[in-house]
Protein backbone atom coordinates (compact mmCIF):
# COMPACT_ATOMS: atom_id res chain seq x y z
CA UNK A 1 0.00 0.00 0.00
CA UNK A 2 3.24 2.28 0.76
CA UNK A 3 4.04 1.66 -3.07
CA UNK A 4 0.56 2.38 -4.22
CA UNK A 5 0.32 5.53 -2.41
CA UNK A 6 3.89 6.86 -3.45
CA UNK A 7 3.46 5.89 -7.35
CA UNK A 8 -0.03 7.89 -6.88
CA UNK A 9 2.14 10.70 -5.63
CA UNK A 10 4.36 10.76 -8.68
CA UNK A 11 1.59 10.33 -10.83
CA UNK A 12 -0.44 13.05 -9.37
CA UNK A 13 2.81 15.66 -9.25
CA UNK A 14 3.11 15.12 -13.33
CA UNK A 15 0.01 15.75 -13.49
CA UNK A 16 -0.84 18.86 -11.75
CA UNK A 17 2.57 20.23 -13.02
CA UNK A 18 0.42 21.32 -15.67
CA UNK A 19 -1.90 23.10 -13.94
CA UNK A 20 -5.20 22.29 -12.42
CA UNK A 21 -8.18 21.54 -14.42
CA UNK A 22 -10.89 23.56 -14.71
CA UNK A 23 -14.42 23.09 -16.03
CA UNK A 24 -17.75 24.67 -16.15
CA UNK A 25 -20.05 23.59 -13.64
CA UNK A 26 -23.85 24.54 -13.45
CA UNK A 27 -24.87 25.85 -10.53
CA UNK A 28 -28.42 26.84 -8.72
CA UNK A 29 -28.09 29.65 -6.10
CA UNK A 30 -30.02 32.64 -4.77
CA UNK A 31 -28.03 35.65 -5.18
CA UNK A 32 -28.72 39.75 -4.48
CA UNK A 33 -28.19 40.18 -8.43
CA UNK A 34 -28.81 38.50 -11.75
CA UNK A 35 -26.34 36.15 -12.76
CA UNK A 36 -27.09 33.70 -15.96
CA UNK A 37 -30.43 32.87 -16.13
CA UNK A 38 -33.26 33.74 -13.56
CA UNK A 39 -34.94 30.17 -12.75
CA UNK A 40 -38.29 31.71 -13.48
CA UNK A 41 -40.01 28.59 -11.91
CA UNK A 42 -38.73 29.14 -7.98
CA UNK A 43 -38.39 33.01 -8.42
CA UNK A 44 -42.26 33.49 -9.34
CA UNK A 45 -43.04 31.22 -5.65
CA UNK A 46 -41.12 33.51 -4.45
CA UNK A 47 -44.55 36.32 -3.72
CA UNK A 48 -43.62 39.71 -2.73
CA UNK A 49 -39.94 39.08 -2.24
CA UNK A 50 -37.78 40.17 -5.42
CA UNK A 51 -34.64 39.49 -3.39
CA UNK A 52 -32.87 37.36 -3.51
CA UNK A 53 -33.07 36.03 -6.89
CA UNK A 54 -33.22 32.65 -7.74
CA UNK A 55 -30.79 31.78 -10.66
CA UNK A 56 -28.65 29.47 -12.66
CA UNK A 57 -25.02 29.84 -14.17
CA UNK A 58 -22.46 28.00 -15.44
CA UNK A 59 -19.40 28.49 -13.09
CA UNK A 60 -15.85 27.71 -14.74
CA UNK A 61 -14.32 26.38 -11.48
CA UNK A 62 -11.63 23.70 -10.39
CA UNK A 63 -14.61 21.70 -8.34
CA UNK A 64 -15.56 19.00 -10.75
CA UNK A 65 -15.40 15.37 -11.08
CA UNK A 66 -11.64 15.08 -11.80
CA UNK A 67 -10.32 17.13 -8.98
CA UNK A 68 -12.91 15.78 -6.90
CA UNK A 69 -11.74 12.06 -7.20
CA UNK A 70 -7.88 13.22 -7.23
CA UNK A 71 -8.32 15.15 -3.98
CA UNK A 72 -10.66 12.03 -2.15
CA UNK A 73 -7.61 9.46 -3.26
CA UNK A 74 -4.63 11.91 -2.16
CA UNK A 75 -6.35 12.28 1.30
CA UNK A 76 -7.27 8.39 1.34
CA UNK A 77 -3.69 7.62 0.36
CA UNK A 78 -2.52 10.15 3.08
CA UNK A 79 -3.95 7.93 5.72
CA UNK A 80 -2.81 4.28 4.73
CA UNK A 81 -0.59 2.62 7.70
CA UNK A 82 3.35 2.68 7.60
CA UNK A 83 3.49 5.44 5.11
CA UNK A 84 6.84 7.01 4.75
CA UNK A 85 6.70 10.73 5.98
CA UNK A 86 8.17 11.86 2.70
CA UNK A 87 4.96 10.05 0.87
CA UNK A 88 2.59 11.59 3.12
CA UNK A 89 4.39 14.97 3.33
CA UNK A 90 3.68 14.78 -0.87
CA UNK A 91 0.32 13.55 -0.98
CA UNK A 92 -0.89 16.65 1.54
CA UNK A 93 1.36 19.36 -0.91
CA UNK A 94 -0.60 17.76 -3.60
CA UNK A 95 -3.95 17.89 -1.79
CA UNK A 96 -3.28 21.80 -1.07
CA UNK A 97 -2.64 22.53 -4.99
CA UNK A 98 -6.78 21.60 -4.96
CA UNK A 99 -7.92 24.46 -3.34
CA UNK A 100 -11.34 25.24 -4.18
CA UNK A 101 -12.01 21.29 -4.63
CA UNK A 102 -14.98 19.49 -2.89
CA UNK A 103 -13.69 16.78 -0.51
CA UNK A 104 -16.28 13.77 -0.72
CA UNK A 105 -17.79 12.68 2.09
CA UNK A 106 -16.74 9.18 3.13
CA UNK A 107 -19.04 6.22 1.66
CA UNK A 108 -19.96 8.73 -1.47
CA UNK A 109 -20.05 7.35 -4.95
CA UNK A 110 -17.48 8.39 -6.72
CA UNK A 111 -18.90 11.58 -9.80
CA UNK A 112 -18.42 10.43 -13.39
CA UNK A 113 -15.71 11.44 -15.84
CA UNK A 114 -15.77 11.31 -19.27
CA UNK A 115 -12.40 10.93 -21.16
CA UNK A 116 -11.67 13.73 -23.82
CA UNK A 117 -9.06 16.08 -25.27
CA UNK A 118 -9.03 18.61 -22.35
CA UNK A 119 -8.79 16.18 -19.34
CA UNK A 120 -6.42 13.65 -21.27
CA UNK A 121 -3.15 14.34 -19.13
CA UNK A 122 -5.37 13.61 -16.27
CA UNK A 123 -6.51 10.36 -17.50
CA UNK A 124 -3.23 7.96 -15.58
CA UNK A 125 -3.68 9.62 -12.90
CA UNK A 126 -7.87 9.32 -12.48
CA UNK A 127 -7.58 5.60 -13.41
CA UNK A 128 -4.82 5.28 -10.11
CA UNK A 129 -7.09 6.74 -7.60
CA UNK A 130 -10.50 5.11 -8.88
CA UNK A 131 -8.33 1.92 -8.32
CA UNK A 132 -7.11 3.32 -4.81
CA UNK A 133 -10.23 4.57 -3.81
CA UNK A 134 -11.79 1.05 -4.75
CA UNK A 135 -9.87 -1.31 -3.39
CA UNK A 136 -8.04 -2.77 -6.49
CA UNK A 137 -4.90 -3.33 -7.98
CA UNK A 138 -3.61 -2.97 -11.34
CA UNK A 139 -4.45 -6.48 -13.00
CA UNK A 140 -5.07 -7.04 -16.71
CA UNK A 141 -8.08 -8.54 -18.01
CA UNK A 142 -8.60 -10.39 -21.57
CA UNK A 143 -5.86 -9.53 -24.21
CA UNK A 144 -6.16 -5.87 -23.35
CA UNK A 145 -2.93 -4.08 -22.01
CA UNK A 146 -3.12 -2.54 -18.44
CA UNK A 147 -1.35 0.99 -18.93
CA UNK A 148 0.58 1.50 -15.61
CA UNK A 149 3.61 3.12 -14.13
CA UNK A 150 6.71 1.10 -13.53
CA UNK A 151 8.39 1.16 -9.83
CA UNK A 152 11.06 -0.77 -8.44
CA UNK A 153 10.52 -2.66 -4.51
CA UNK A 154 13.74 -3.77 -2.48
CA UNK A 155 12.08 -7.28 -1.68
CA UNK A 156 14.65 -8.12 0.94
CA UNK A 157 13.77 -4.74 2.51
CA UNK A 158 10.19 -5.79 2.08
CA UNK A 159 10.01 -8.86 3.86
CA UNK A 160 12.28 -7.97 6.64
CA UNK A 161 9.59 -5.20 7.31
CA UNK A 162 6.84 -7.58 7.14
CA UNK A 163 8.50 -10.71 9.28
CA UNK A 164 9.35 -7.17 11.60
CA UNK A 165 5.97 -6.29 11.85
CA UNK A 166 4.31 -9.52 12.07
CA UNK A 167 6.80 -11.22 14.17
CA UNK A 168 6.64 -8.43 16.94
CA UNK A 169 2.98 -8.96 17.07
CA UNK A 170 3.10 -12.22 17.11
CA UNK A 171 5.21 -12.10 20.32
CA UNK A 172 4.04 -9.26 21.70
CA UNK A 173 1.09 -11.54 22.64
CA UNK A 174 3.29 -13.97 24.40
CA UNK A 175 5.18 -11.48 26.82
CA UNK A 176 7.93 -10.94 24.16
CA UNK A 177 8.96 -7.54 23.16
CA UNK A 178 10.92 -6.99 19.96
CA UNK A 179 13.57 -4.35 19.03
CA UNK A 180 14.15 -4.12 15.47
CA UNK A 181 17.48 -2.55 13.66
CA UNK A 182 19.24 -2.13 17.39
CA UNK A 183 22.57 -1.41 17.63
CA UNK A 184 24.70 -3.39 20.02
CA UNK A 185 28.77 -2.84 20.70
CA UNK A 186 29.61 -6.15 22.73
CA UNK A 187 31.48 -8.29 20.07
CA UNK A 188 34.67 -7.24 21.01
CA UNK A 189 36.37 -6.06 24.50
CA UNK A 190 36.59 -2.67 23.11
CA UNK A 191 33.12 -1.98 22.13
CA UNK A 192 34.22 -0.48 18.02
CA UNK A 193 32.82 -3.74 16.31
CA UNK A 194 29.21 -2.33 15.53
CA UNK A 195 25.85 -5.67 15.35
CA UNK A 196 22.91 -4.63 13.84
CA UNK A 197 20.46 -7.65 14.09
CA UNK A 198 17.16 -7.63 12.55
CA UNK A 199 15.37 -8.54 15.32
CA UNK A 200 16.48 -9.00 18.97
CA UNK A 201 13.71 -10.22 21.77
CA UNK A 202 13.55 -9.47 25.46
CA UNK A 203 11.26 -11.17 28.36
CA UNK A 204 10.55 -9.18 31.54
CA UNK A 205 13.92 -7.22 30.66
CA UNK A 206 16.15 -10.33 29.60
CA UNK A 207 17.42 -10.73 26.03
CA UNK A 208 16.11 -14.04 25.55
CA UNK A 209 16.64 -14.51 21.31
CA UNK A 210 17.82 -12.95 18.32
CA UNK A 211 15.95 -13.09 14.56
CA UNK A 212 17.55 -12.01 11.21
CA UNK A 213 15.17 -12.51 8.15
CA UNK A 214 16.76 -13.65 4.69
CA UNK A 215 15.63 -13.18 1.59
CA UNK A 216 17.07 -15.93 -0.28
CA UNK A 217 16.36 -19.38 -1.55
CA UNK A 218 17.01 -21.57 1.94
CA UNK A 219 20.21 -23.96 1.18
CA UNK A 220 20.12 -27.30 2.36
CA UNK A 221 21.63 -29.88 4.15
CA UNK A 222 22.51 -25.91 5.67
CA UNK A 223 22.38 -22.30 5.34
CA UNK A 224 25.46 -20.41 3.62
CA UNK A 225 28.54 -20.12 6.06
CA UNK A 226 28.08 -16.25 6.32
CA UNK A 227 24.45 -16.89 7.70
CA UNK A 228 25.62 -18.62 10.40
CA UNK A 229 28.57 -16.66 10.91
CA UNK A 230 26.33 -13.73 10.71
CA UNK A 231 23.94 -15.30 13.94
CA UNK A 232 26.89 -16.81 15.76
CA UNK A 233 28.47 -13.52 15.82
CA UNK A 234 24.98 -11.96 17.37
CA UNK A 235 24.39 -14.64 19.46
CA UNK A 236 27.83 -14.61 20.94
CA UNK A 237 27.72 -10.51 21.45
CA UNK A 238 24.20 -11.02 23.32
CA UNK A 239 25.26 -13.66 25.01
CA UNK A 240 22.73 -16.31 23.64
CA UNK A 241 22.98 -19.84 23.10
CA UNK A 242 19.91 -20.01 19.90
CA UNK A 243 19.09 -17.88 17.50
CA UNK A 244 17.33 -18.25 14.52
CA UNK A 245 17.32 -17.57 10.51
CA UNK A 246 13.96 -17.08 8.86
CA UNK A 247 13.87 -17.30 4.81
CA UNK A 248 11.83 -16.51 2.42
CA UNK A 249 10.73 -19.81 0.90
CA UNK A 250 7.89 -21.50 -1.41
CA UNK A 251 8.20 -25.23 0.81
CA UNK A 252 6.60 -26.02 3.59
CA UNK A 253 9.69 -27.58 5.22
CA UNK A 254 10.30 -27.60 8.92
CA UNK A 255 12.55 -26.02 10.60
CA UNK A 256 16.44 -27.15 10.88
CA UNK A 257 19.09 -26.92 13.87
CA UNK A 258 22.41 -26.28 13.37
CA UNK A 259 24.73 -26.58 16.59
CA UNK A 260 28.21 -24.90 16.39
CA UNK A 261 30.90 -27.33 18.09
CA UNK A 262 32.92 -26.29 20.99
CA UNK A 263 30.41 -22.85 21.53
CA UNK A 264 27.28 -24.74 22.50
CA UNK A 265 25.33 -22.05 20.14
CA UNK A 266 22.42 -23.37 18.12
CA UNK A 267 21.35 -22.03 14.94
CA UNK A 268 17.87 -22.70 13.77
CA UNK A 269 16.77 -21.77 10.33
CA UNK A 270 12.91 -21.69 9.83
CA UNK A 271 11.30 -21.20 6.21
CA UNK A 272 8.22 -19.21 5.61
CA UNK A 273 5.71 -20.28 2.86
CA UNK A 274 5.22 -16.84 0.57
CA UNK A 275 3.46 -18.78 -1.85
CA UNK A 276 0.49 -19.36 0.92
CA UNK A 277 -2.47 -16.71 1.35
CA UNK A 278 -2.36 -14.38 3.07
CA UNK A 279 -4.06 -15.43 6.39
CA UNK A 280 -2.42 -18.47 5.89
CA UNK A 281 0.91 -16.98 5.79
CA UNK A 282 0.34 -14.67 9.18
CA UNK A 283 -0.63 -18.36 11.29
CA UNK A 284 2.78 -19.43 9.82
CA UNK A 285 4.70 -16.44 11.93
CA UNK A 286 2.46 -17.13 14.55
CA UNK A 287 4.03 -20.84 14.69
CA UNK A 288 7.34 -19.72 14.12
CA UNK A 289 6.71 -17.29 17.26
CA UNK A 290 5.61 -20.33 19.18
CA UNK A 291 8.70 -22.36 18.20
CA UNK A 292 11.26 -19.24 19.46
CA UNK A 293 9.43 -18.99 22.36
CA UNK A 294 9.51 -23.00 22.84
CA UNK A 295 13.48 -22.66 22.90
CA UNK A 296 15.22 -22.71 26.68
CA UNK A 297 16.06 -19.25 27.73
CA UNK A 298 19.56 -20.09 28.33
CA UNK A 299 21.07 -16.46 27.44
CA UNK A 300 24.11 -14.96 30.50
CA UNK A 301 23.14 -12.81 32.59
CA UNK A 302 25.80 -10.32 31.58
CA UNK A 303 24.11 -10.36 28.24
CA UNK A 304 20.64 -8.79 30.00
CA UNK A 305 19.69 -5.49 28.23
CA UNK A 306 23.39 -4.80 27.10
CA UNK A 307 24.35 -1.12 27.76
CA UNK A 308 25.59 1.16 24.71
CA UNK A 309 22.35 -0.60 22.64
CA UNK A 310 20.29 1.42 21.27
CA UNK A 311 16.40 1.75 20.83
CA UNK A 312 15.66 -0.14 23.94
Amino acid sequence: MPALADLLARVTRRTLDAGVLHGYRTVEEELPLIRGRIRTADQLRRVGLPLPIAVRYDDHTPDIAENRILLAALHRAARLPQLPPHTGLALRHLAHHLAGVHLLPPGTPLPRWTPNRLNSRYAPALRLAELLLSGRSVRPTGQLPTAADGFVLDMPAVFERFLTLALTDALARRGVRCAAQEQHHRLDQTGHVRLRPDLVLYRAGRTVSVVDAKYAARHFPAPPTEHLYQLLGYCTALGLTDGHLVYAATTRDGPTEHVVRRVGITVTAHALDLDRAPAELLTSVSELADRITAAPETGRAEADVPPGATGQ
